[in-house]
């Protein structure tokens, strides 16, 4: 099976909520679950996330910040230079039995090429398989930065209920071996229960982090050239609606008599492929496009 066809299956999450502060039925894990070694010992976690679910121990040495568009931030003063560990999520689908079955490497290849989205090549990466979803390991190339050399680490934890949580650590290359010993361990003491059901309030709102997938934005930059056609395009647009990675409002009074895709949105789809435009001005066009009818979901 070839990573265009795998793709779409394993680009997506979904997000619950409620952290407990003491052992209850969740922590009795299966010893091959993803949380089998930090269960017993969440109550400890220093920080709660009681939104989103889940609670884990930042290193030591680091200071939570406020941040808009992440579920927690941390910063570290390293000798002069300031690290960072963020975290975020992506809400989906869940991932299918077929998943677990397929070769490691295979899924490996395909989270790093496809999910895992940097502008920096990997120079290390590697994954856990458990039976409740995956750990995900990736290291960046070093790249200048304000004149010092930054080097980031990435670990994905994918649910097999479909929630998607992502650690991102960045600092500089200097003392980079160090945090990321003590990254690594941080998230070692990870943990989100079981439940699927968000809790949201009627005067909250959440701030969430939308991660398109890479292969999406290639497929509107081949499309703006040519190189593939509009039923092709349409079929990511389709995946990335009926995923929840696009909203699409219920009240919909555009309407077309011309099933054509206008010629401004594919100018928009090369535009946001080589990065001229950002995500909420190519979703204008899709929402447009659904709107109209010419796309149907």
């Amino acid at each position: 099976m070839s990573l265009v066809l795998i793709t779409p299956i394993l680009t997506n999450a979904v997000l619950a909520t409620t952290v407990s502060s003491g052992v209850t039925s969740d922590q009795m894990l299966s010893q091959d679950s993803i949380f089998a070694k930090a269960a017993k010992d969440s109550q400890y976690n220093t920080y709660k996330n009681t939104l989103y679910n889940f609670s884990f121990t930042p290193p030591t040495g680091w200071t939570q910040e406020t941040s808009d568009n992440q579920l927690a931030f941390f910063t570290k003063d390293a000798g002069g230079t300031i690290a960072s560990l963020g975290i975020d999520y992506v809400k989906g689908s869940p991932l299918p039995d077929s998943i677990f079955s397929l070769p490691e490497q295979t899924v490996l290849d395909a989270v790093a090429n496809n999910v895992l989205n940097s502008s920096q090549p990997i120079v290390g990466k590697s994954m856990e398989k458990f039976s409740d979803g995956f750990k995900f390991r990736a290291i960046y190339a070093s790249q200048a930065s304000q004149q010092i050399v930054i080097k980031s680490e990435q670990i994905l934890f994918w649910l097999k209920d479909g929630r998607q949580f992502y650690f991102t650590m960045i600092c500089d290359d200097y003392n980079f071996n160090k945090n990321s010993a003590d990254f690594e361990n941080a998230t070692n003491t990870f943990y989100v229960t079981k439940s699927n059901q968000p809790v949201t309030h009627p005067d909250q709102q959440i701030n969430v982090q939308t991660k398109i997938p890479v292969w999406i934005k290639k497929n509107a930059g081949w499309w703006a050239d040519g190189t593939i056609g509009d039923d092709d395009f349409v079929k990511g647009v389709q995946y990335m609606i009926q995923s929840g990675l696009m909203k699409i409002p219920q009240d919909n009074s555009a309407s077309s008599s011309s099933h054509q895709i206008p010629v401004w949105i594919k100018k928009n789809a090369g535009w946001w492929a080589d990065g001229t435009i950002g995500d909420d001005d190519f979703v204008k066009g899709v929402q447009y496009l659904v709107a109209s009818g010419i796309i149907k979901v």
